[in-house]
């Protein structure tokens, strides 16, 4: 949906798929410009708008990208280059062509994507850094135009797990099962 008048009343977008999980992502060097990465049947393809939203087109050839349905699905927008964005899935991908073909972009990095961001300062020449998060931890590039992205990982040794399950046995000991644990180890909260 899109809103003309700051959110007071909503219009439903066209040209995208309906009750799927999309993220929306616009350009800001190009604000009419905006993109959707639709995550569903385990691909993910990518729509455009040029009139802020309204209508969009789909961009992706083929059958799209490689994800698990809807649980990881992030896109980011070049701010000075409209045509040059990321789409996170199982893998990261980059696109120069807004969307039309994809190169991979995860050399160096962990798998499943969640957010990626810009330096704030980003300006596409002597500041190109690009921060991302996915199951591994957090991810830098201070070069995201490079032909080939080259990622540093930013954990520091942290001890950073997403547990997805959990059990206590009646002496009180709670044993927790993780999501993507790099160590492979089990954590013990006595």
């Amino acid at each position: 949906m899109y809103s003309t008048n700051g959110g007071t009343t909503w219009t439903n977008a066209t040209g995208i798929p309906t009750r799927q999980r999309v993220e929306i992502s616009y350009a800001p060097g190009s604000p009419s410009t905006v993109y959707a990465s639709v995550s569903q049947g385990g691909r993910i393809t990518v729509y455009r708008s040029t009139n802020g939203g309204q209508s969009y087109s789909l961009r992706t050839s083929g059958s799209g990208i490689r994800t698990y349905s809807r649980y990881n699905n992030t896109l980011w927008v070049d701010p000075t280059d409209s045509n040059h964005i990321l789409v996170g899935a199982v893998r990261l991908h980059k696109s120069t062509n807004g969307g039309s073909s994809f190169v991979n972009a995860y050399s160096g990095s962990y798998y499943d994507y969640h957010t990626i961001v810009s330096h704030p300062q980003y300006n596409g020449g002597g500041i190109k850094t690009v921060v991302h998060g996915n199951d591994g931890g957090v991810y830098r590039t201070t070069d995201v135009k490079a032909s080939t992205i080259r990622w540093q990982e930013l954990n520091n040794n942290l001890g950073i797990t997403q547990f997805y399950g959990a059990a206590m046995a009646p002496n009180g000991t709670v044993i927790g099962g993780t999501q993507e644990d790099r160590n492979q180890s089990t954590y013990k909260v006595p």
